[in-house]
């Protein structure tokens, strides 16, 4: 049996862009050549995935810093708070297939080395058992794709299309986090939370016209200092 009937053998009955890649080849150059590409393609995605996650990074800074500064209102600032949510989602499933596609590259890469290496021996006429033991590191290989794709495949992200009670716990305690402020030891009840966030925003209010009228103070002052 030749080197790429063998090959082919290995993957039977599994599905996958690098089994297809490998049933279809009439030669292993021709096979080495389609995982190449394969390789390329997932560096492209990988370059995209990377760009907008830049993207939703630099969007969730912009919103975080119209917050931290006061210059969104209370009535918009929940709207900005989902909109963070949702970036921040957006991210963790662009940072999931960027994990994958390095995987993908990462395998494919390995398996080209090990076809390369089989194809190698078998044209110096290696002893079979030597060839083997590759092979079945490339088998090994091939199973670790199969599952890093399948993890990747398997992980979805469901929303609610009502903010329920959790969600609004969630976006209050992202406000805490982005305006630096420690997490609570205890959840308190709803009253008295909402009770607590008034209060606060009220004393960020009061501390904000003091700022503001010392300032006054100190610009009416300055052109008698001079």
């Amino acid at each position: 049996m030749s080197l790429l009937d063998r090959i082919k053998n290995m993957i039977k009955g599994q599905a996958g862009e690098a089994e297809q890649v490998i049933r279809d080849a009439s030669s292993t150059r021709e096979m080495l050549e389609h995982l190449d590409d394969l390789i390329t393609q997932n560096e492209v995605e990988l370059r995209k995935t990377r760009q907008e996650l830049a993207r939703l990074e630099l969007s969730e800074r912009a919103s975080i810093e119209n917050i931290k500064s006061g210059r969104v209102g209370d009535r918009e600032k929940e709207f900005v708070l989902l909109q963070i949510k949702r970036t921040r989602t957006q991210m963790e499933s662009l940072k999931l297939k960027a994990d994958i596609l390095n995987k993908n590259i990462e395998l494919h890469l390995n398996l080209v080395g090990k076809i390369q290496a089989m194809e190698a021996m078998d044209l110096r006429g290696i002893e079979q058992s030597v060839v083997e033991r590759v092979m079945l590191d490339f088998e090994e290989g091939m199973e670790k794709y199969r599952e890093a794709v399948h993890a990747g495949e398997g992980i979805t992200q469901s929303r609610e299309d009502v903010l329920t009670a959790k969600d609004k716990e969630e976006l209050r305690t992202l406000e805490k986090e982005i305006l630096g402020e420690k997490p609570r030891t205890e959840k308190p009840n709803m009253d008295q939370e909402l009770a607590d966030i008034e209060a606060e925003l009220m004393q960020a209010e009061h501390e904000r016209k003091q700022a503001s009228k010392e300032n006054d103070k100190q610009m009416k002052q300055k052109p008698e200092l001079e």
